[in-house]
């Protein structure tokens, strides 16, 4: 570890000095460690990103499920470092478990989620929460009318559909991909959304988790401009 922010601090429990100069396998839970070892031989022999979902140990001893995505970046004197960014998706992973004991049970944990949470067919909304109400500008009432594409970012609106339709027919695609968003003020924000089939009301759905990850964007893009420098 070379540097961690601040989020990093709060979702461990680490001082960053505590963390600096140590490896991450530290914080890896011991049953998960061959997993992330696959992950990261993947993303060496590709030279691309790599991305996975583990938990990783706090300081307290204490278990927590993250996503993990990891970005090579050009660092000083000419070495290749790795940018790591890790999601906390306990709410997600307790919302999938609620729906499969029961929907109601579902929606009493995904309406107190901070992420977006929402079930799809097709071009109709089922189900949205209030963090999709949150990244969007719009109610639920206008979400519930509206179709999850009149949301996307006209750039990304094909590759939407054409991903929804795919894991539909039961294709073999990625559950996750990170997009822009047009929200109601006409702001074009960016998320990261994670998707899968379920079964929802007695039919097949869609259901997928989004965060709003605007403003680390806009921190990539400003690391990519200094190192240009």
């Amino acid at each position: 570890v070379m540097r961690v922010n601040r989020e990093f601090t709060r979702l461990f429990g680490y001082a960053p000095q505590e963390v600096i100069g140590r490896s991450l396998d530290d914080l890896t839970a011991p049953d998960d460690k061959r997993d992330e070892a696959a992950a990261l031989t993947r993303y060496i022999a590709t030279g691309g990103r790599f991305s996975v979902e583990t938990v990783r140990r706090r300081k307290d001893g204490s278990g927590v499920d993250v996503s993990i995505l990891g970005t090579p970046v050009q660092a000083e004197h000419g070495q290749v470092a790795v940018y790591v960014i890790y999601r906390d998706i306990t709410e997600r992973k307790h919302a999938e478990q609620a729906l499969i004991e029961s929907e109601a049970k579902f929606r009493a944990v995904a309406d107190t989620a901070a992420a977006a949470i929402y079930i799809h067919v097709g071009d109709r909304f089922l189900f949205v929460n209030k963090g999709c109400e949150n990244i969007s500008g719009y109610t639920r009432d206008d979400l519930l009318r509206m179709s999850p594409y009149d949301l996307a970012h006209p750039d990304h609106r094909d590759i939407l559909r054409s991903r929804a339709a795919e894991r539909e027919r039961g294709e073999k695609v990625s559950s996750r991909y990170e997009f822009k968003i047009i929200t109601r003020s006409r702001e074009v924000r960016w998320v990261d959304l994670c998707a899968g089939l379920i079964q929802f009301g007695g039919q097949q759905a869609i259901l997928a988790t989004a965060f709003d990850i605007t403003e680390r964007k806009r921190a990539e893009q400003l690391q990519s401009a200094l190192y240009r420098i």
